[in-house]
């Protein structure tokens, strides 16, 4: 809160009674504060005067206010404005405070104040007047002044620590320290207040640094935005950000979940307001220190977002009535409303999966609606399944609103929606809800070029990437999927699941390279935009690519060395593909077969990531990869090794980690460089001892070794382990690499794991089947007899009844 030497310079402060006042106006905000209502009462009492009122927060129906020169806590009744108790009286024993400033309840009712002169924080229950449980809370504090709870966890602004404190429990014993001085990003300058939203990421007023910080829940840096000294912030349960600017007079308010951080809206008509709180009335509650009041204000329309420039949005999934107020980019003639919109992406966390619903609305679409429209679009929002009628036979698994209700918003260019988790069912659409339009166009490519192409005006199609189904949409109205009773949907573009649970497909060619062909068929039945092509005959830039094929949803082919093999090249022309990606350098893939892809496709679409040694190339192709996860897999490049990292490969495609190379004795330089510049955080370390050395090990940041007895041994370890689905599993040969590595990149796709074999059925791959054979509805063999025998299958089969 307020700066408390420069509150002791400034004594003329005049006691007046606390008041509910209707003293400021909205300016220049937007339709989601434009309409609050403001009220006033004034309290009254003996006690109900101030002499420099810092901060407030409510519980059941009482309003608790700090009184920073008097030394108190003062309570009032929130509804009715009468004054009923104040706790506290000046000094530093108990029951006692020193100017104490921020102010916080937990969900048992107690009390936690920032008694800044004490340096201390100050645990309390109230009743009627009465202090009970008076206990300090943590210590080694240097004139705190912010304060807040959200659940069990308890956030200290340490203000001339220039910290944030993190405690673990309600208790006080644990905690974590973020931050320290200094103007750089995740650096504070007498931070004031604090706030958690619905992500648990952390709003820090970053006050002497003249800015608004957001830190993710274990306080690393995301974002800011420029704040002029602000001094209190808090946050509603539809995670709007209020920030008190003091000095400016004014709060303002900021989305938390859009990107880039923006103030949305400005309050006007205080003196100095210091501190802001929101109870569970959706109140709005300002003090101001100067004028001695606090005011308060009816939230209304909280969940619009003014969208005025680019914007990306994390929506909660409990905010599930959030709008677009696409207004300024609006407007009605011809008698329709339309305008050019910016770029719009958002992904809505809903109850469909743990993924989010995701929509793309590309920079300058054009968007159509009726003169009625009242320029807002709902976000994805989950219905009752019951809203649309699907048809006789036909079952409803989810139905998604993205619009505006039954008003039909057209789109010049198509908009991408994803539905998680819904790869292989139907789907349809519906104005209003009643009976469905099947969706059949089956999109050639999952691209904003090809969905614009490909779909007529008011249109749409769909294509299945992954395990997702993807619309692409001219037009915004309920959306519905569902599932044939007795069958599944179809689609095209992505990976087709097996779903014959009693039998053992296999997914096999005459060799390496043509094996590969029929993984790439199986996943890709209706082609490919990009094809990554790999070197058949040694392991680790195939092994290192996975990931970076599954970003681009493309088949990984083999071929030879010096010439592109014939079977691997009619392939690439099957799946009608448009950019080819090589891993690998020219010692692997030579110039030959890059210059006679750069002839048929062009030099802009054949990309090479290569480099002078296998450990190079996995850099490279790191770099390409991108990496917002903070961890790396670290495994063995050397020749022997490359059974270790099989298993992993999937787990590592489907998170978008990449895979980087070590020796069994030494970190690579290559390696190491992407680990400082990727900024990783944590390692997962496959194989043992003998594979990647203690040494090597200690390099690694937040280290995790899977290491077994054998190579069979260590990929059920990884796939205990790691986060694989176990529903269908592929089984490969662990004897050779060619076919476990394009198989790896079809099962990330289903998140499924690689269980290998030898020439028989490995302990540790039957105690495996054994253990999780109730959760195992599918298995497909990838590779021929010679891979895995008829026999082993058999065994397998056996196994699992």
């Amino acid at each position: 809160m307020e700066d408390g030497e420069r509150m002791k310079k400034r004594k003329a402060f005049i006691p007046v009674c606390l008041v509910f006042a209707m003293l400021f106006t909205l300016v220049a905000g937007p339709a989601a504060f434009a309409a609050l209502s403001f009220n006033d009462k004034t309290f009254t009492g003996a006690y109900g005067t101030f002499n420099g009122p810092t901060a407030s927060v409510v519980y059941n129906g009482k309003l608790y206010v700090t009184d920073f020169y008097n030394g108190r806590v003062v309570e009032f009744d929130a509804d009715t404005g009468n004054f009923l108790f104040e706790y506290g009286q000046t000094g530093s024993g108990n029951n006692q405070f020193n100017c104490p400033s921020g102010i916080a309840v937990d969900g048992s009712g107690f009390l936690y104040v920032a008694d800044t002169y004490n340096n201390r924080i100050i645990k309390f229950k109230p009743n009627n007047g009465a202090i009970t449980g008076w206990t300090t809370f943590g210590s080694g504090y240097n004139m705190p002044q912010g304060v807040t709870v959200k659940g069990t966890n308890v956030y200290v602004a340490d203000t001339y620590n220039n910290r944030i404190l993190k405690f673990s429990d309600l208790s006080g014993s644990s905690f974590v320290e973020i931050g320290s001085a200094g103007d750089a990003n995740g650096k504070f300058m007498r931070p004031y207040d604090i706030a958690v939203d619905s992500f648990e990421n952390i709003w820090v007023c970053d006050t002497f640094n003249n800015r608004v910080q957001k830190l993710d829940k274990n306080g690393v840096y995301i974002g800011k935005v420029t704040s002029d000294m602000c001094y209190g912030i808090s946050v509603d349960k539809y995670d709007n950000i209020y920030v008190a600017e003091r000095q400016n007079s004014v709060i303002k308010c900021i989305k938390a979940y859009a990107t880039p951080i923006a103030f949305i809206s400005t309050s006007s008509g205080f003196v100095r307001p210091i501190g802001t709180d929101v109870d569970s009335n959706d109140k709005l509650w300002v003090v101001d220190v100067n004028s001695g009041k606090v005011h308060y204000a009816q939230i209304q329309n909280p969940n619009i977002v003014p969208v005025t420039s680019a914007i990306t949005l994390d929506i909660p999934a409990s905010n599930t009535n959030d709008k677009l107020d696409v207004s300024s980019s609006v407007n009605l003639a011809g008698g329709v409303r339309s305008g050019i919109l910016p770029a719009i992406t958002i992904n809505a966390h809903t109850s469909i999966s743990t993924l989010p619903v995701e929509v793309e609305i590309p920079a300058g679409t054009t968007v159509t609606g009726p003169a009625g429209w009242t320029e807002e679009i709902n976000v994805p929002t989950v219905k009752a399944n019951n809203t649309v009628d699907p048809g006789t036979g036909n079952t409803v698994s989810s139905v998604i609103e993205i619009g505006f209700g039954s008003t039909l918003l057209t789109f010049d260019q198509a908009v991408k929606i994803v539905i998680p988790g819904k790869a292989g069912q139907q789907v349809g659409y519906s104005h209003g809800g009643g009976a469905l339009t099947p969706i059949t166009r089956v999109l050639t490519g999952n691209t904003q070029a090809i969905a614009n192409a490909e779909i007529p005006a008011g249109g749409e199609g769909k294509i299945d990437v992954g395990a997702d189904l993807v619309i692409w949409t001219k037009h915004f109205t309920l959306f519905a999927t569902y599932t044939y009773t007795g069958g599944g949907g179809g689609g095209g573009g992505g990976v087709v699941q097996n779903t014959t649970p009693a039998s053992a497909p296999r997914i096999a060619g005459a060799d390496r390279f043509e094996t590969a062909i029929a993984i790439a068929e199986q996943g890709w039945p209706n082609g490919a935009d990009t094809v990554v092509l790999a070197y058949g005959y040694d392991f680790p830039d195939a092994l290192a690519v996975t990931p970076l094929a599954k970003k681009l949803n493309a088949p990984i082919l083999l071929t030879d060395k010096i010439t592109l093999t014939s079977s691997t090249l009619a392939e690439i022309q099957k799946l009608k593909a448009k950019k080819i990606v090589l891993a690998g350098g020219t010692g692997v893939i030579s110039q030959n077969i890059q210059d006679s892809l750069v002839a048929a496709y062009g030099q802009a679409n054949v990309t090479r990531y290569g480099g002078e040694s296998r450990y190079a190339t996995a850099a490279a192709i790191a770099g390409a990869l991108g990496n917002s996860t903070g961890k790396a897999i670290i495994v063995n490049g050397e020749n022997g090794h490359y059974s270790d990292a099989l298993a992993v490969s999937p787990y590592a495609a489907a998170n978008g980690i990449p895979i980087l190379f070590t020796r069994a004795s030494a970190l690579p330089a290559e390696t190491s460089e992407v680990i400082t510049d990727q900024k990783v955080t944590s390692t997962i370390v496959i194989g043992g001892e003998g594979a990647v050395s203690a040494g090597v090990l200690s390099q690694l940041p937040s280290a995790v070794r899977y290491g077994g007895e054998n190579r069979y041994a260590t990929s059920t370890m990884i796939i205990n382990g790691l986060n694989f689905k176990y529903d269908k599993v592929f089984i490969v040969t662990g004897l050779n690499f060619p076919d476990a590595l394009v198989a790896g990149n079809l099962a990330a796709y289903t998140q499924s794991p690689l269980l290998m074999v030898d020439k028989g059925l490995p302990d540790a791959t039957k105690t495996f089947l054994t253990t999780n054979k109730a959760s195992i509805k599918d298995i497909s063999i990838v590779g021929g007899q010679g891979a895995v025998s008829t026999s082993q299958v058999n065994e397998i089969q056996n196994t699992l009844k």
